[in-house]
C-alpha cells in the first residue's frame, strides 16, 4: 500500500453520523483545524479543479490587492464546454415567502469575461472561496444556524464578512 505522499499535512476531525448536523455546522467545526495557514479554501465536495489552480486562485487573490479579499464564486457546472470562458457571477437576492429570509439565487444569473482584475461583488457560496484564514476568527461560519438551504446560509455568512470589513471578489476566471 502506498503512502500518502503528504499524510502529515492532513488533520482529522471525526463526528458519529448521529451526531452530525449539517454542512453549515461542518463548516464551522473545520475551523478548529485550521493552524499556522495563511490561506483557506472552501470547495463542495464534488468540484473538479483547473490546471495549476492553486497559483491562479493564489494571483486572483493578490490582483484583488486588499488584505481582506474573499474570492468567491458559484462553480461552473461541469456540463459546460471548456472553451466557455465566462465566470458565473450570482447578482439577485431573493426572500423566502414563509421564512422572509433572504436567500441568493441557487442559479447563479450573472456572467462575466474578460475581466483584467477580480470584480468587487455582493455575494459569497461556500462552494468555492479562497482569502487569508484570519477570515475563519474574524467571520466564522455559524456553526448553530438550523438545516437550511445553502443561499440562506451564504447569505448570513457574507453579511458576517461584510461587517467586519471583508470583500468578495468574482475571479477572472473559473478556477473550480
Amino acid at each position: 500500500m502506498k503512502k500518502c505522499p503528504r499524510i502529515d499535512q492532513i488533520r482529522v476531525v471525526r463526528i458519529h453520523d448521529n451526531g452530525a448536523m449539517g454542512p453549515p455546522w461542518a463548516r464551522a467545526l473545520g475551523r478548529k483545524n485550521i493552524g499556522n495557514e495563511e490561506f483557506c479554501l472552501h470547495t463542495a465536495t464534488y468540484s473538479s479543479f483547473v490546471t495549476h489552480w492553486d497559483t491562479k486562485v493564489r494571483k486572483e487573490w493578490l490582483l484583488a490587492n486588499n488584505e481582506f479579499a474573499v474570492i468567491s464564486n458559484r462553480p461552473k457546472p461541469m456540463a459546460t464546454s471548456t472553451q466557455d470562458n465566462a465566470v458565473p457571477r450570482t447578482c439577485g437576492i431573493d426572500f423566502l415567502q414563509e421564512e422572509k429570509l433572504p436567500e441568493y439565487d441557487p442559479h447563479p444569473e450573472g456572467l462575466v469575461e474578460k475581466l483584467e482584475k477580480p470584480l468587487l461583488g455582493h455575494s459569497w457560496t461556500p462552494g468555492f472561496s479562497f482569502s487569508k484564514c484570519h477570515l475563519e476568527e474574524a467571520a466564522p461560519s455559524d456553526g448553530f444556524i438550523p438545516f437550511v438551504s445553502t443561499s440562506i446560509e451564504a447569505f448570513a455568512r457574507y453579511a458576517r464578512m461584510w461587517t467586519r470589513g471583508y470583500d468578495v471578489y468574482t475571479p477572472t476566471q473559473n478556477i473550480i
